[in-house]
Parts: structure tokens; sequence; C-alpha cells
């Protein structure tokens, strides 16, 4: 036998001595309400779920292609800039120039894939990742951050993954 989930009010009307002369009360079935909530849980689990293996790919992608790319174009820079035709002085600044801005769009890409999804989440799990994280942050920033951990985080939680780096 299936026993309905149901939601009750009641109140009661006293008299002027305080005594109860008479109750009131309603009783709503709730078990619809239950199934919808459940299901918006499985739902937006699917949901994190899907946004973090896009941001996966995404990190991937910039690192095992753009990251790349960009590799291959200062060292282009560099050999030609250090061919016999573009020795001149008039071109030296322009050919640092060039490697400057490749050499800092390559660490703005690697950055980016990084903050993305961090690959220690993968390699080393939920503790490991927020430390090198919140270590990398520090460095960028020059702000100073102490990371304490809960021994009670359930480093398995791919939702609480999620949170942490979303």
């Amino acid at each position: 036998m299936d026993v309905p989930l149901v939601s009750g009010t009641r109140c009661t009307l006293r008299n002027a001595e305080g005594r109860i002369v008479r109750w009131y009360g309603t009783n709503t079935d709730i078990e619809d309400r239950k199934e919808a909530e459940e299901e918006l849980r499985r739902v937006s689990g699917q949901l994190f779920r899907a946004q973090e293996e896009e941001r996966r790919r995404i990190a991937r992608d910039l690192h095992d292609s753009t990251a790349q790319h960009l590799v291959l174009l200062a060292a282009a820079l560099k050999r030609l800039q250090n061919s016999a035709s573009a020795r001149g002085p008039k071109f030296r600044p322009v050919f640092s120039e060039a490697q400057e801005l490749a050499a800092l769009a390559l660490r703005e890409v690697r950055t980016l894939s990084y903050l993305l999804y961090p690959p220690m989440l993968d390699e080393s799990g939920l503790e490991d990742a927020i430390s090198h994280y919140v270590e990398g942050y520090g460095q960028r920033t020059g702000v100073q951050v102490n990371v304490q951990v809960s021994p009670h985080l359930d480093a398995s939680g791919e939702t609480r993954r999620w949170y942490c780096f979303a």
C-alpha cells in the first residue's frame, strides 16, 4: 500500500478562557511537487555535467590547438628574425614586439585553458586542485591567499567540483 506524501497545516480556535473549541486544518497532496523537485535535481545534475564536459573540451582544445599554433608562430618569428634579409636595425624592434605579443598570447591562452578546467582536478583530486588554483591566483595577482580544505569535503562530488571552479 502506497502512502501519499502530504503537507498539513492546522490552526485552533480558542475561547475567551484560552481553551480550544475548534480545530481547522488542511492536508495537501505534495507527491507531484516532490517528483518535480527530484526531476529538477536530476536535470540540474545533467546540466552541470554537460557544462563541466564542455569546459573540459574547450580547455583541451585551447591547449592542444591554439597554444601549439602560438608556439609555432613564436618559433617562425625567431627564424625570420635570424634570417639574413631581416637583420637590419629597423626590423629588430618589430620582431621583438611580435615575439613579445606571441608570448603574451600564449600565456593568456594557457591561463584561460587552465582556468576553464584545471587538469589537476582529474589528476590529483579536488583538494590539490584548489590549492594549486589558489597558488596560481596569488602568483598572477600578487594577493596572498591561505587555503584550508575541510576534511569533510566530499572530493568525489561532481557538483561540488563544478561549484568550486565555475
